[in-house]
């Protein structure tokens, strides 16, 4: 053989076994890991998804435990490893009364590669750069691997849970990308959606010092999920006063929801605004010369939807004024059917929260500092009560705290964030426009569409996927998915899901409590994780006292609270 050949062919072989030692290295192991993981060999490969040719004995065998439905392996490429997800197993032929045929098929989804980097760390990236052939191996994933797999890269990393693979690893979520682009927690009744996002709103508060949070909490089960991290509003001994709803709002609130009669609402807007009128300029009498000079300097006109305070009385006034005249502008059924109306729902105990403060002043300061914890720095959330609240009432109440929850962020600045987190969030935002508010739908679209500018973030909590507004649901870039046993609710989180992991929805109606697949923005990759489990104190609900206590309420008691008077 010539010289040249001669250093050709040593050239040639020293490139060899450099390579047999970077697989080496590729391939080492942590301790605690077996020896061989290798479990079978790609025999076909798509551009998504492949073929494992697996021994069903190795597979059986305890030290391939991790390598099932719904688990993670990889593949063995010229320089990294390829991560697969299984998401069905066949059996080669037919299994005989001596057990299965001895190979396996295993169908997986390629979701990314992992390569080391300089230090000799694993790294993640989604999508494939570099396909496996035919024949490379396929192994149980490294632990390294996997934890390099869901790790943050940026952002407040927080630990919500463990990885369903893996319970002793800890399952990770951005923390910032979760609320900067809004998210939702869905799942049916009792898989445990209120405790898992107590736990995502509590590692938020404690990472983000600017953060405040409103809970809308429908069943009043909330109060000892945040302990003294929160304050706990009941809405029936708040004042909430009438002149800080809308027009719309009010007169929903006035007219149960129903369409109003034309001479009413004509009349109703004409007499706030006056009402509004005569208020401010009784202030601007009797205030200090300096706080005059304020009101001569702002703008005399005033909007009727504007929360600025006016007195119920000076409504029933003009009303009674117009049905003294001899040709009042409006028909007198109208202006008496009004006073009717306004004077039930002043009297009825079930709304004394709107009318008790009304009259007395403006009350706006005092409640923007108990409802968003402006002044606070100690307790940043706050709970609000919702039970017990006249349901035609609630969507109108929402209405105004998502408003005022955007409007607060925009015009506080920098320094002050807030998410609005709706729980049955599908009674506020419905999917069918006709059973829909219109104030708040729009209210809290604005925050979804626009609210991250200013730091106004939203949480949707629902059992019902299918019945959200699928504009708003949309604009939720991270998706933590719980049990899901109805069709039409899989069907919407196929929608939103990422179309080369699609297989991982398929194990929603067969997850366990407190897990969930959660994928989006906050994460790396889609994960199926387990969250944390709560002490039991701290669980949603806990406050509520169980059956056996309640044996001693008195019938007066009952009697007194379905009257709306407890």
């Amino acid at each position: 053989m010539p010289d040249g050949s001669r250093r050709q062919g040593i050239s040639g072989s020293g490139m060899q076994n450099r390579v047999a030692r970077e697989l080496d290295m590729i391939e080492r192991r942590l301790l605690d890991q077996p020896q061989d993981r290798s479990l079978g060999v790609l025999i076909a490969c798509s551009g998504a998804r492949g073929t494992i040719l697996a021994d069903t004995a190795e597979i059986q065998a305890e030290r391939a435990s991790r390598w099932s439905v719904g688990s993670l392996i990889t593949l063995l490429g010229r320089s990294s490893r390829i991560v697969g997800f299984v998401y069905e197993m066949q059996a080669e032929g037919t299994g005989t009364a001596a057990g299965l045929p001895p190979r396996t098929h295993v169908q997986i989804e390629l979701v990314g590669e992992i390569q080391d980097n300089a230090e000799g760390r694993p790294v993640f990236r989604r999508g494939i750069r570099e396909y496996p052939g035919l024949g490379a191996k396929a192994h149980v994933i490294r632990q390294d691997d996997l934890e390099a797999i869901y790790a943050v890269r940026s952002g407040h990393g927080a630990v919500i849970g463990a990885l369903a693979q893996a319970p002793d690893l800890k399952a990770h979520v951005d923390l910032d990308a979760m609320l900067r682009q809004h998210f939702a927690l869905v799942g049916s009744t009792g898989v445990g959606k209120s405790t898992s996002f107590s736990i995502l709103m509590t590692e938020a508060i404690a990472t983000r010092p600017n953060l405040r949070a409103l809970i809308l909490d429908p069943h009043n089960e909330f109060a000892a999920a945040f302990g003294k991290d929160a304050v706990v509003l009941d809405l029936r001994r708040l004042s909430f006063p009438y002149y800080l709803f809308s027009f719309e709002e009010f007169t929903h609130v006035l007219f149960r929801g129903r369409e109003a009669p034309e001479g009413e609402i004509e009349f109703l807007r004409e007499a706030i605004t006056e009402a509004k009128d005569a208020f401010r300029a009784e202030i601007s009498t009797f205030q200090s010369g300096i706080l005059k000079r304020q009101l001569r300097g702002e703008s005399q006109a005033t909007s009727v939807d504007a929360p600025s305070p006016y007195r119920l009385g000076d409504i029933i006034a003009s009303i009674d004024e117009h049905l003294g005249r001899l040709e009042p502008r409006y028909k007198r059924s109208d202006l008496r059917s009004l006073k009717t109306r306004l004077d039930s729902l002043k009297n009825d105990p079930q709304f004394e929260f709107m009318f008790a403060s009304g009259e007395s002043g403006d009350v706006l300061e005092d409640l923007l500092r108990q409802i968003f914890r402006i002044a606070d720095p100690g307790r940043r959330i706050t709970i609000l009560q919702l039970a017990g609240v006249p349901a035609d009432v609630v969507s109108a109440i929402v209405s105004v705290l998502a408003r005022f929850a955007f409007e607060t962020a925009m015009h506080a600045g920098a320094g002050y964030e807030i998410v609005l987190a709706c729980e049955e969030a599908h009674r506020y935002i419905p999917q069918d426009e006709r059973s829909a508010f219109g104030p708040v739908r729009r209210a809290i679209a604005r925050i979804a569409k626009e609210g991250r500018k200013y730091g106004c973030y939203l949480g949707l909590i629902s059992q019902r996927p299918s019945e959200l507004d699928p504009t708003i649901f949309s604009q939720c870039s991270t998706i933590f998915a719980m049990r899901l046993a109805n069709e039409r609710d899989q069907d919407v989180i196929r929608s939103a899901f990422p179309d080369t992991s699609a297989h991982v929805l398929s194990f929603l109606a067969a997850i366990g409590n407190r897990e969930a697949i959660a994928f989006g923005e906050a994460l790396v990759m889609p994960m199926r994780m387990v969250f944390a489990e709560r002490a039991v104190g701290t669980l949603p609900a806990s406050n509520h006292a169980p059956h056996a206590d309640q044996q001693g309420l008195s019938i007066h008691m009952l009697v007194e609270r379905l009257r709306g008077r407890l």
